[in-house]
Parts: structure tokens; C-alpha cells; sequence
């Protein structure tokens, strides 16, 4: 049996190659899918591609299902431009599949942890908002978690939330911002944590070396879609990083990157910082991602998503 993994993902354009990645990992048993509706895409529309992107990766049909569309706390939001673009997929296809009925992210996240006779791991990239309802709501659930896996946040390095908006916030990440509450109310939950800030993303920006592991032909739908995705984003310079490729792929391979432990809480006051990760003698303990191969996760990920099924 590989790792029981749920994946709590905003259907970014991110959270697309981690989708694919995860869908195509022969190590990973992927049970459903929740999203995050206050992050950058909306619900309808990131459900219906994520039934698409698992389509694409000849996985079988998993229960997906959406949260609330508002934080637990606050008003914090994407841009509207960004979570149009997110909506239409940049105008990319996927095919149409059919839907079956959905539950809500948080009675499936209910039905999949307490109907299981394992710990399930949870692979969280986008905000917070629907394992913070979780926790808040059923706090014995936490049991029935192995690890929580987070792509969020920045603790050494700068935030990114102003290089899409004005703002003299220049701490947070957007994930973390989004929801600041629900953040807290995850570190406070003595769930086992595994983080992926920007100290560890920025060093795996999408880049030449990348690209040029995309020459040869795709061999799988996924890998092509891929390869479209990111030839869009190449020609409109938006800059991407493997944010939550890069998490996905902790989960499977913890053992292949570097971690410090850090003591940590969130700001959650309105403000230049709200949404910044500080260290603090009575933070919650976090394994927190430091350092990985850049070389090695750029082509294990490209061969994951290329690799033909025997």
C-alpha cells in the first residue's frame, strides 16, 4: 500500500503539475480531493478541472469536493483577474467528464479520515481555511491525521503577496494570508507538520533547466498538458515556481530534502504583517523544508508525470 493521501489544493496553475505529479506517482494512493474555494480558483470551476486533470493522468475518479468561500476570519482574497485566469484554465482544455454528486471538503474530509483504519496524510497547498474548519469543528479528527504537509508561508525570506498587489506587506505568503486564522488554529493542533515555505521554493523557480527536459516529445496526456501549461507561462513572463510540486513531493520523499525545526506562529492582525510566519518561543513546533536538490526534483518530477504505466 503506498501513502494514503488527501490533497487540499486551490487548482492554481501549481496545484495542476502537483495534481499530475500526485495522480502519476506509483507510491502514492490518492483518496480525494478538497478545495480550498478561498483560494485562486473558484469552486465549481476547480472541481470540474480537477475531475479533467485526473482524466488527463488516467487516475480513477476520486470524490472531490469544496470548502466555504470565505476565511474562518477576515476578507482577504486573490485578485479577481487571477482567479478568473484560474477559472479558465488559461484557456487550456481538459476534457469534460462526468460529475458525480460532491460532499462539501469538510464531510468528505470527515468521511474519508473516520472511514479509514490508517492515519491519512494531508497535503495542503492552498490556504487553510478547510483543515482549519476541520480542526476547529471536530478537533478529536486530529487522531485520525498522520501528517499535515503545507506549501506556505515565509520565515527567512521575503513574502510574495506584493508582487501581485499593492501592498506594504511584504512578509506573507499568499496561502498563509489568505486565512491567517486557520493558520493558527492548524499550528495549535499538535498535528505532526511538515512546512514548505518560500526558503525552500524560491531555490526551484521553473526555469531553462526545466524547459529543457520538456524537448522530447511528452509521453502521457498529463506530461503534454504540462508542457502547454508552462510554454503559456513562458511567453506572458509570469514567474512560477514549483510551490506545490515541490510539497507534493515531500510527501512522498521526505527523505530527500533538508529540515530545521522552528518554533512558530502566525500574525494574525490586519496590518504589514498579517499572514507573516515568526518564530517565537511558544509557537508550534514545524519540521520546516530548508534546502533541496534542484536537479534531481526537477527530473524525478518530470519522469513521474511522463512515466507510462506498465
Amino acid at each position: 500500500m503506498g501513502l494514503r493521501l488527501i490533497v487540499d489544493s486551490d487548482l492554481a496553475i501549481d496545484d495542476w503539475l502537483a495534481l499530475g505529479y500526485v495522480a502519476r506517482h506509483p507510491a502514492i494512493d490518492l483518496l480525494a480531493i478538497t478545495v480550498a474555494a478561498t483560494g485562486e480558483a473558484h469552486a465549481n470551476p476547480a472541481i470540474k478541472r480537477a475531475h479533467g486533470l485526473l482524466c488527463l493522468a488516467e487516475h480513477a475518479a476520486v470524490p472531490i469536493g469544496a470548502g466555504r468561500k470565505r476565511p474562518l476570519r477576515g476578507n482577504n482574497r486573490f485578485p479577481w483577474y487571477l482567479r478568473w485566469a484560474m477559472d479558465v484554465g488559461l484557456l487550456l482544455p481538459v476534457p469534460k467528464v462526468q460529475q458525480s454528486q460532491t460532499l462539501s471538503a469538510l464531510d468528505l474530509l470527515l468521511q474519508q479520515l473516520l472511514g479509514s483504519e490508517q492515519p491519512i496524510t494531508l497535503l495542503c497547498i492552498g490556504p487553510l481555511t478547510n483543515i482549519g474548519e476541520l480542526l476547529q469543528l471536530h478537533p478529536t479528527i486530529a487522531a485520525r491525521i498522520k501528517r499535515l504537509v503545507i506549501m506556505g508561508g515565509a520565515v527567512h525570506v521575503a513574502g510574495n503577496i506584493n508582487s501581485i498587489i499593492r501592498t506594504n506587506n511584504l512578509t506573507a505568503e499568499w496561502n498563509i494570508y489568505i486565512d491567517p486564522y486557520a493558520t493558527q488554529l492548524v499550528l495549535e493542533s499538535g498535528l505532526p507538520i511538515t512546512l514548505v515555505p518560500l526558503d525552500v521554493t524560491n531555490s526551484v523557480p521553473v526555469g531553462s533547466s526545466f524547459f529543457e527536459l520538456l524537448e522530447p516529445t511528452p509521453k502521457t496526456a498529463i506530461a503534454a498538458h504540462i508542457k502547454r501549461v508552462l510554454q503559456r507561462i513562458q511567453k506572458i513572463n509570469r514567474g512560477l515556481y514549483f510551490w506545490d510540486p515541490l510539497a507534493a513531493f515531500v510527501a512522498v520523499h521526505p527523505e530527500l530534502v533538508q529540515y530545521q525545526p522552528m518554533r512558530l506562529k502566525v500574525v494574525e492582525t490586519a496590518g504589514a504583517e498579517q499572514g507573516r510566519l515568526v518564530e517565537a518561543a511558544d509557537g508550534a513546533l514545524v519540521d520546516v523544508c530548508i534546502g533541496v536538490d534542484r536537479a534531481y526534483f526537477e527530473q524525478h518530477f518530470w519522469q513521474i508525470v511522463n512515466r507510462v504505466a506498465e
